[in-house]
């Protein structure tokens, strides 16, 4: 992000940016999998989450990051 340097496919799979790389004739099977684990997720988790990573970006320190995820954790 701060070079702006392209990362393929291959060094995100090693840096860890990526879990998977699939040829793109595999990638919407590939993707359906992902789908169905997220249509399975209870939708307060999946909005909690999208929250608590939107606040995370914007966190004015690990305190009050570690404090949302805390929250979370207990709803």
């Amino acid at each position: 992000m701060m070079t702006g340097r392209f990362i393929h496919a291959g060094r995100a799979l090693r840096v860890g940016l990526v879990w998977e790389v699939v040829a793109d004739a595999q990638l919407e099977h590939a993707a359906a999998s992902y789908v169905e684990d997220l249509l399975a997720a209870a939708p307060l988790c999946r909005r909690l989450t999208k929250e608590c990573l939107n606040h995370s970006v914007n966190a004015p320190g690990l305190e009050a990051a570690v404090a949302m995820e805390d929250r979370n954790q207990v709803l």
